[in-house]
């Protein structure tokens, strides 16, 4: 079917950030005296929001103040280096293109929404989204429906009439508890055997892929 409103997660699925993350974990690791993480390591932890992978990364015996610490300096170098690295995956603004138009898009990310326009800004992307949620916003972060709720409501569509598409259980899972179709994209951080075990409605390869799903 065609759909009216497509929700796209962010990173991992419409732009590769791994590097910038990274990097600026590391640097608030280096900071409070911690050893470096390498990027599969990031890789395995990203997806959730900061805060869980900051609870991931550190173990949950870190000190408050450790914590606290390491959150403030990686908040801070990541809203000063958001796309030094980052790209977008290789054929995303065709499809953005392709499918834009008679359609409203809109961007759902556990990423803090102050990060997400300006690193689409810089990569060219940003004015093909009606909206951006973050993980901090006040309705809740994925899986929670209550996002997506507000965006189909801002954006005059019916859970009929809308899918996500991201690159990790997650997503899935936020479809699921809003009662919208989801798509599973195969080029991102996730493990495709984890995506495939969470039976998505849809798969896609490539970026073509979703042309013809939505």
């Amino acid at each position: 079917m065609a759909y009216k409103l497509v929700i796209f997660d962010l990173d991992g699925t419409l732009i590769d950030s791994l590097a910038d993350i990274t990097d600026s974990f590391n640097e608030a690791l280096r900071k409070c005296g911690r050893k470096p993480l390498s990027i599969e390591q990031v890789r395995s932890m990203i997806g959730k929001g900061v805060l869980s992978f900051l609870r991931q990364a550190l173990g949950e015996d870190t000190p408050p103040e450790t914590f606290e610490a390491v959150h403030k300096y990686f908040v801070e170098h990541y809203a000063g280096n958001l796309s030094n690295k980052t790209i977008y995956y290789p054929g995303i603004p065709d499809m953005l293109r392709a499918i834009d138009g008679g359609r409203k898009m809109a961007v759902l990310s556990n990423k803090n929404t102050e990060f997400i326009q300006p690193v689409l800004q810089k990569l060219g992307m940003d004015s093909y989204f009606s909206i951006y949620l973050g993980g901090n916003n006040p309705y809740g972060k994925k899986p929670l429906p209550d996002a997506v709720r507000v965006i189909m409501e801002q954006c005059g569509a019916k859970p009929s009439e809308t899918i996500i598409i991201g690159d990790m259980p997650v997503d899935i899972h936020t479809a699921r508890s809003a009662g919208i179709a989801c798509c599973a994209v195969f080029w991102g951080y996730g493990d495709h055997n984890d995506l495939i075990a969470n039976k998505p409605d849809h798969t896609a390869y490539s970026p073509a892929d979703i042309i013809s799903i939505v």
